[in-house]
């Protein structure tokens, strides 16, 4: 969403200077600046395709095929919403590992149309190692390498980043322990970024609240779409946080509760369906161990 706000924000700007949203045929004049050798409307030309704005009929293959396009000139912003397509698998099937790669090429590439910039592509490996997704074997290690640089670039921005630094808190804890990983999450709350419903999910792992006021506040959006919404979240976190403390059964409790909401396209969605896999495999195993 936040990626949304921002390309939207810089196309309206673009736009003003034209006059009326409205009144303007946007794809007119992004193809006279594509026509001019402006490469950059490229990407944009696809982001009108993708979301539908300014009374642009949404189309998913010609928004692949100007992320494309824009790929082909090495803007960063292009290989992370091409890496988004295929993770969603919208219009293309699944494919983690074709993403994987353009988020890569994102992190290898400097030219950025926006301000999305290599950090996005950083989370979006964070996710793909530390879910084990595609082909990609599990690797906390790469994952929290991935996490901590996209969070050092919010950092330095001093902004929040309350999801990934709950997930940076878990791989310190399955890497080195509870003193480093209750060490991280302290130092960044320390810094007053958790606010807002996100900031309930840093505050959850740090033992600052416990679970059922997670719950509750999770419980307290103002519609009911916001509401399934921050419980599917809320339910992953409490999964997470059992799994790294070796609460197997409950951990899979809490997962199987986040994907009862059906948001299949949520990264906590996903993320449980992995988690659980793995933590269902690890239970059998022990079982197995413990007939012998």
């Amino acid at each position: 969403m936040k990626i949304i706000l921002k390309v939207v924000l810089s196309l309206s700007m673009l736009l003003s200077q034209l006059g009326s949203a409205e009144k303007v045929d946007a794809l007119s004049i992004l193809q006279k600046q594509i026509d001019a050798g402006q490469k950059d409307s490229l990407f944009f030309m696809g982001f009108f395709y993708e979301f539908g704005l300014h009374n642009v009929e949404k189309d998913i293959k010609k928004a692949r095929t100007y992320y494309e396009k824009a790929a082909k000139h090495n803007f960063c912003d292009a290989f992370i919403m091409l890496g988004h397509i295929y993770v969603r698998g919208d219009g293309v099937d699944v494919d983690h590992d074709k993403a994987g790669e353009y988020y890569k090429q994102a992190v290898k590439k400097g030219a950025i149309v926006l301000s999305l910039g290599p950090a996005e592509a950083h989370r979006g490996l964070g996710f793909i190692y530390m879910d084990g997704r595609g082909s990609a074997q599990r690797d906390v290690k790469k994952a929290l390498m991935h996490f901590t640089l996209h969070g050092d670039h919010w950092a330095a921005k001093g902004k929040e980043y309350n999801y990934i630094a709950a997930r940076i808190w878990a791989c310190h804890e399955l890497l080195n322990g509870k003193e480093k990983s209750q060490s991280f999450i302290d130092e960044y709350l320390s810094k007053k970024y958790a606010s807002g419903w996100s900031g309930n999910v840093a505050n959850y792992v740090a033992g600052k609240i416990d679970e059922n006021k997670f719950l509750e506040e999770a419980g307290k959006a103002g519609d009911e779409k916001k509401r399934v919404e921050q419980l599917c979240e809320a339910h992953y976190y409490i999964g997470l946080k059992k799994g790294v403390r070796g609460k197997y059964q409950e951990s899979i409790a809490a997962h199987k509760k986040c994907m009862s909401y059906g948001l299949i396209h949520f990264i906590e969605h996903e993320s449980s369906s992995h988690e659980m896999k793995r933590l269902l495999a690890k239970v059998k195993k022990i079982q197995k161990q413990r007939e012998r």
